[in-house]
């Protein structure tokens, strides 16, 4: 009931993009990748949520799975140590779902600064999809991404996509958005989202 939210980063409105759901969101930024990275990696951690592997087919991009990993009698679903082993020289986006979806295990901080610090050092974009963040409880204990990269100083490798659809339960709506201090990634998918309005009857 009387709980603290973690202080949150301040965001302007030119670092945000409104989506089609979070599947507009996904995919424009795949189309971003396209266009900037076509010929770089992507790793993700599996199980996940398949549009990620429709997409990365679709615009022809190169997916590193990390592949669930046996801890005793346990399967870990996320693992930093995967995930930061799985970084090579074409490794270009690290995306992670956090909850993880489907198996809504969480990265603590700490597993979160050790990709962040990876990513930082390697140059490479951390994308995150919070959908089901607002369904953590207590909320006051889920490990935003922005916070953690605040405090390792690297907001500007990190996006992050969120939508009305889970945590607002307006599916109908189709409300997505993703944001990022990156400014040349949200302009570019800004770019791409105003060419896809332009067919007001798929927008529609």
């Amino acid at each position: 009931e009387n709980y603290k939210l973690p202080k949150r980063n301040r965001y302007y409105i030119d670092d945000f993009c409104l989506t089609e759901g979070s599947t507009g969101a996904i995919t424009m930024f795949f189309e971003y990748l396209k266009k900037y990275y076509p010929d770089g990696e992507i790793l993700i951690q599996s199980p996940n949520y398949y549009l990620y592997k429709f997409a990365a087919n679709y615009y022809g991009l190169r997916l590193k799975e990390i592949l669930p990993r046996a801890n005793g009698k346990k399967i870990n679903f996320i693992s930093a140590d995967g995930i930061i082993n799985g970084i090579g020289k074409k490794t270009k986006v690290i995306i992670l779902t956090n909850p993880a979806n489907p198996s809504g295990e969480v990265f603590s901080n700490s597993c979160l600064e050790k990709i962040f610090l990876a990513a930082k050092k390697n140059n490479i974009i951390v994308f995150v999809d919070e959908l089901f963040s607002e369904l953590y409880f207590p909320e006051s204990t889920f490990p935003y991404s922005d916070v953690v990269a605040s405090k390792l100083k690297m907001l500007e490798n990190l996006v992050i996509v969120k939508g009305f659809s889970k945590s607002k339960n307006l599916v109908g709506l189709r409300i997505g958005y993703i944001y990022s201090k990156n400014r040349e990634t949200i302009n570019a998918i800004a770019y791409i989202a105003q060419q896809r309005s332009s067919f007001s009857a798929a927008s529609n």
